[in-house]
This record gives C-alpha cells, sequence and structure tokens, in this order.
C-alpha cells in the first residue's frame, strides 16, 4: 500500500535523524580519546543540533491542506526561527556549562551539523528515500 507523502516524509526525515544521532555518537566517541568532559563536550555540540532540528521538523511535517498553503509558509518561517533560536541558546548553554572544551563542542556541533546535509544525499542515492 503506497503511503501518504506527508507519511513517507517522516519516515525519511526519521532516518536521517537517527543516522545523524549516531554520527554524534561516533564524534564524541572520538573525543573520547581526550577524556571524558570532551566526549560529552563533543555530544553536548551534537544535541545543540539535533534537538532543535527534530522539534522543527516534528512540527512542519504535518499534513497541510492544499488550501492551506498560507498557514504552512507561516509555520516554515516560525519554526526555523524558532530552530535557530534555540540552536544558539543550547550551544550558548553548552559553552557556559563546558568551559575550556570550547573546541570540543565546536566540533561535535560542526560534524553533526554537517551530516544533517550529508546524511539525506547518501540516504537518497541509495534509493531509501
Amino acid at each position: 500500500m503506497r503511503q501518504h507523502p506527508t507519511e513517507r516524509g517522516r519516515a525519511f526525515v526519521a532516518r536521517v535523524h537517527a543516522w545523524s544521532a549516531l554520527l554524534a555518537v561516533i564524534v564524541a566517541a572520538g573525543n573520547g580519546i581526550y577524556g571524558l568532559d570532551a566526549a560529552l563536550a563533543a555530544l553536548a555540540g551534537g544535541a545543540a543540533v539535533l534537538l532543535p532540528q527534530w522539534y522543527a521538523a516534528r512540527r512542519l511535517l504535518q499534513p497541510f491542506g492544499a488550501g492551506q498553503a498560507t498557514r504552512f509558509y507561516l509555520a516554515l518561517w516560525v519554526f526555523q526561527g524558532l530552530k535557530w533560536l534555540f540552536t544558539v541558546a543550547l550551544l550558548g548553554a553548552a559553552f557556559f556549562a563546558m568551559k575550556g572544551q570550547e573546541i570540543h563542542i565546536l566540533v561535535g556541533f560542526l560534524l553533526t551539523f554537517q551530516g544533517l546535509w550529508i546524511v539525506p544525499l547518501i540516504l537518497d542515492r541509495k534509493g531509501k528515500s
């Protein structure tokens, strides 16, 4: 049975977030050679990317009717703005809580953020979209 496009989109986004979370854990484990604090800092940087992204995607991937294009457009702007606001807040909280681990936070943040761009390309190429 064919899925509704929104359901297919949700499934694809869920796979992207799962693979990106795995990438964040791998980056944190790699930073573990510098100690547990570095690993936790890298994980906090990855969480600063993934948590707001997951929340915004979950809110936006709801079925909107064809006549509700304006509602979706407004929701897109609102949730993208909230996503970036929450990302900055979580990144700031990580910097504040883990003084001295800034480079590890940035490594986790940047690699997870880039993973959110690269993972969909890999999944799409493998026919998993």
